[in-house]
């Protein structure tokens, strides 16, 4: 799907509903190697509990052992990994488990050439995006609900954003946030985006 549509905070709200299924659930940050093989490191070190790992050198060498320990030390449940923002599929060769894991992948790249089931995300219908601001912020102007999501060009993460700033000011309305949306987009309100760039492992376990 396109950015803002809400494709980090399904897989969050996927990880936590679906917990209880898995060992645990962790969060990687797939949009470069380096944070991918950050993440991969950590989650070795932290959540396998492998001594020494941060010790070795070569961090793609790190990154292999986590997954072969993953591989060879089977549980009566998997692990759900969580690849978010990955910018092309061949990024991935290689890092990730081939046993013991169920892989959840965030992406706006359109073709995983057969090798994922894909669930291709749009944006809210207008209908959807009036009902969501009228709904969740409790105001009853719908004219002034369709003119700001036709702003937000009926963007879930972005109507989110926006109801998680009304609820706060209560005394702005759509037409009051119409008018200061660039300067407010650049603002992340507490609660709106979640906790998105940290391992979620010990949130899931």
């Amino acid at each position: 799907g396109l950015g803002g549509v809400g494709k980090t905070m399904l897989a969050i709200e996927y990880g936590w509903r679906h917990r209880h299924a898995y060992k645990g659930v962790w969060w990687l940050r797939a949009e470069t190697s380096q944070t991918l093989l950050d993440d991969l490191i950590d989650l070795g070190a932290d959540a396998l509990a492998i001594a020494g790992l941060r010790d070795i050198a070569e961090r793609d060498r790190a990154a292999a052992h986590v997954l072969r320990q993953i591989e060879n030390s089977p549980a009566e449940k998997p692990w759900l990994l969580i690849y978010d923002n990955v910018e092309r599929p061949e990024q991935l060769d290689g890092l990730t488990p081939r046993e013991n894991a169920h892989i959840l992948i965030t992406s706006r790249w359109s073709d995983f050439y057969g090798e994922a089931d894909q669930l291709k995300l749009g944006l809210f219908t207008r209908k959807e995006s009036i009902d969501f601001l009228v709904e969740t912020t409790g105001r009853e102007d719908h004219d002034g609900a369709g003119r700001l999501a036709e702003s937000l060009g009926d963007l879930p993460l972005a109507l989110e954003q926006a109801v998680a700033y009304l609820r706060g000011v209560r005394s702005m309305s759509f037409a009051d946030y119409i008018a200061r949306q660039s300067e407010l987009l650049q603002k992340a309100p507490r609660g709106a985006l979640g906790k998105r760039r940290d391992p979620v492992w010990e949130l899931y376990t």
